[in-house]
């Protein structure tokens, strides 16, 4: 490798950190090498397109940009989407407005154009719920080293429960993962308290230029979150190795790390998996926690530092599983607002629906659940088996494959009509489907229910849409793994 610089950098995973680093160093004169273990860029944020399912996109979960990722924003303006803009120009959709759906009832929503969220509304609060939900997030705002030493050790939902109604705490806690980004048995106080915080006072804004769907508008503080307009990987990652590869970066695809070298003061070497030595006077690890604790173990002298003898506790509860699938409905969907998502808060699990325009393809209605090992949060007697979509640890540990616990779930297949539609609908899911385990990395999400394919959920066969009319609904039959459909009135 040569460079203005002189210097060498080689960058171990092509998910956003390990981009982001190539990105930075290669604008600043260096030689880089990107070395990834799977085939393609994206890590847990990538999308694929199965051979089956007429070729429809699938996620790995659900992704949204709030006003604070600063960041994230600068690198899109520095990427070409096409000749017309950057990606952050013309990926990036519009604010989408959040509701909550109860089974009985009609969704609440959050208005940006109040200065607060009317909380006793969307989360059927009483006013003893709303006084102590208030106190307790006024408490977290307020601290200055009590929060991040003693909240951010305390279960968010566990201390908002212990004063909350029932329902209340069902209801607030079934957000934590859409909106937090972790599901309730894993946010702390702290962590809950700092979103909302950073949500209503996020400095400075994005401007955004007038496009097809209105006028030029402002992304800030208590603004919706963004989404990008059609698959990850197609509408970013792409965009992204292109940009990269043009400026100089060298790709290896399919190539793993294995260990370090490590004389107590440098790097001196990184050995991969097909026995290639790897020098560069700078090494970046970039790959994900669980692919670094095996990596580690396997370079005893560097697992020793302080920061990266982190990585062990951080995994030490086991890989979370996330499915993301798509529901085929009997009637045609009609989404209370133009752009939005809805958090179904009396599912079992952490469950989101949120329609997305897909690429030369009618809108596509995808949902993410998030599913852990234990209870569910609305277990019960009579729903022994509601987690059975989660692998135990000891089958965990006991997997020696580098692959993830991430699949995809296809539980029908469809392609609604882009004609208004005339109902909305939910579900509650009637039982958990099984799930392939492993322990480093994702592999490479399916939309397929081909049984013979590798890290699939398999749930029952459904007829498929017909390619020639893209407006049909497949029609999927009756199994052990059905949706019961409820509607919403709104």
């Amino acid at each position: 490798m040569t460079s203005p610089t002189g210097r060498t950098v080689v960058v171990y995973g092509a998910g956003i950190a390990g981009l982001t680093a190539a990105h930075e160093f290669i604008r600043r004169g260096w030689a880089v090498s990107v070395y990834e273990a799977h085939s393609e860029a994206g890590g847990f944020f990538r999308s694929a397109r199965g051979s089956g399912d007429h070729a429809m996109p699938s996620e790995y979960s659900w992704h949204g940009m709030g006003p604070w990722y600063h960041n994230v924003f600068d690198v899109m303006r520095q990427i070409p989407f096409d000749a017309e803009g950057s990606v952050y120009d013309r990926a990036l959709s519009r604010p989408i407005d959040f509701g909550v759906a109860p089974d009985d009832g009609t969704a609440e929503f959050d208005d940006p154009s109040d200065f607060l969220i009317d909380v006793s509304r969307m989360f059927r609060m009483t006013r003893v719920d709303w006084f102590w939900w208030t106190r307790l997030m006024l408490k977290e705002w307020t601290a200055n080293r009590r929060s991040t030493e003693r909240y951010a050790t305390r279960n968010a939902a566990a201390q908002w429960g212990k004063r909350l109604s029932a329902e209340a705490s069902s209801t607030w806690s079934a957000c934590f993962g859409p909106w937090i980004g972790s599901d309730w048995t894993q946010v702390s106080l702290h962590q809950a308290g700092q979103f909302f915080l950073k949500q209503l006072t996020s400095q400075p804004s994005h401007p955004h230029a007038a496009d097809s769907e209105g006028a030029a508008w402002v992304h800030g503080a208590r603004s919706g979150w963004l989404l990008l307009r059609g698959p990850s990987s197609e509408f970013w990652f792409d965009k992204w190795i292109q940009h990269l590869t043009t400026a100089g970066v060298t790709f290896h695809w399919e190539q793993t790390l294995h260990h370090f070298d490590y004389d107590g003061s440098v790097i001196t070497a990184a050995h991969l998996e097909s026995a290639e030595r790897v020098e560069a006077d700078v090494h970046v690890f970039a790959t994900n926690p669980f692919a670094a604790v095996e990596i580690l173990e396997r370079s005893p002298d560097l697992a020793r530092l302080d920061q990266l003898c982190l990585f062990e506790p951080l995994t030490a509860d086991g890989p979370h599983v996330q499915v993301s699938f798509r529901i085929a409905f009997s009637e045609r969907i009609e989404w209370p607002r133009p752009r939005c998502a809805l958090v179904v808060a009396d599912s079992e699990f952490d469950l989101t629906i949120f329609a997305r325009n897909r690429s030369g393809r009618p809108a596509s209605i995808s949902a993410t659940a998030s599913l852990r090992c234990g209870p569910a949060r609305h277990a019960s007697p009579a729903s022994p088996d509601a987690c059975t979509g989660c692998p135990s640890r000891s089958a965990r540990e006991s997997n020696s494959s580098t692959k993830s616990t991430l699949s995809s779930c296809d539980v029908a297949r469809s392609t609604p009509s882009s004609a208004k539609p005339t109902k909305v609908a939910t579900w509650r899911h009637s039982r958990s489907c099984g799930s392939k385990s492993g322990t480093n990395g994702p592999s490479p999400p399916t939309a397929s229910a081909d049984p013979t394919r590798s890290g699939q959920l398999h749930t029952h066969p459904a007829v498929p849409a017909d390619p020639s009319n893209p407006g049909t609904e497949s029609r999927s039959r009756r199994s052990a793994h059905a949706y019961r459909c409820r509607r919403l009135e709104h």
